[in-house]
């Protein structure tokens, strides 16, 4: 993650927004496939969809009962895919499928915000 990260605000100094996208989605791969090991999702496709499309089920299996710590583990994950599911949709999908797709300084600036918060969240529990 902090090789990508740091050659994403690399690209970003030298006005190379397309490719600081690029690696930060590359950076997301890591705590993705964390997100998806603490819950038991094994590894079926090298797609984001495979992964997330069994996500709330498996979270609604780990953390089953009413209990105040259960609720708050699945809002915790819940929240994390939510993110990566939006992330997906938004810029991940078109970064990697339209090549012809090509970001503005603005444009990954927004990205750098969000992939810092997302990954703030994400260290709270993850291990990785």
């Amino acid at each position: 993650i902090q090789v990508d990260i740091e050659e994403a605000h690399k690209c970003y100094a030298l006005e190379r927004s397309t490719a600081c996208v690029f690696h930060l989605m590359r950076a997301l791969e890591t705590p993705l496939k964390e997100l998806s090991r603490e819950l038991g999702i094994v590894k079926h496709s090298p797609t984001w969809e495979a992964y997330l499309s069994v996500m709330a089920a498996n979270i609604a299996e780990k953390f089953p009962d009413k209990s105040r710590e259960h609720a708050d583990k699945r809002a915790y994950f819940s929240a994390l895919e939510s993110q990566l599911r939006a992330i997906k949709t938004a810029w991940r999908n078109p970064t990697m499928h339209e090549l012809a797709r090509v970001y503005t300084r603005a444009m990954a600036n927004e990205l750098i915000v969000l992939v810092g918060g997302f990954m703030r969240e994400a260290a709270k529990e993850l291990k990785e």
